[in-house]
């Protein structure tokens, strides 16, 4: 689970412009987190029932640990000792 209590330095909507690189996690599934990049389009939120995703808000999180990914196709969990 993502812990969400960080400091919020940045946020946007699907279809919104990034305005800052990082990690963003779903404010309605907070587990789901990915990277966008400044000057970038924020995405939909890829889960859903219908496998087309939703229209979400996304929220910068301060974690080191987040990983840079490419699609929310390649999105892939990994378990750390």
């Amino acid at each position: 689970m993502i812990e969400t209590t960080t400091s919020v330095t940045a946020s946007g909507s699907s279809g919104a412009g990034c305005s800052m690189t990082g990690p963003y996690y779903c404010n309605t599934h907070t587990d789901t987190v990915l990277f966008f990049e400044k000057g970038k389009t924020f995405s939909n939120c890829p889960i859903s029932k219908s496998k087309k995703g939703h229209s979400a808000t996304w929220s910068m999180m301060n974690d080191s640990k987040a990983v840079s990914i490419s699609t929310a196709d390649s999105l892939a969990v990994s378990a750390e000792p």
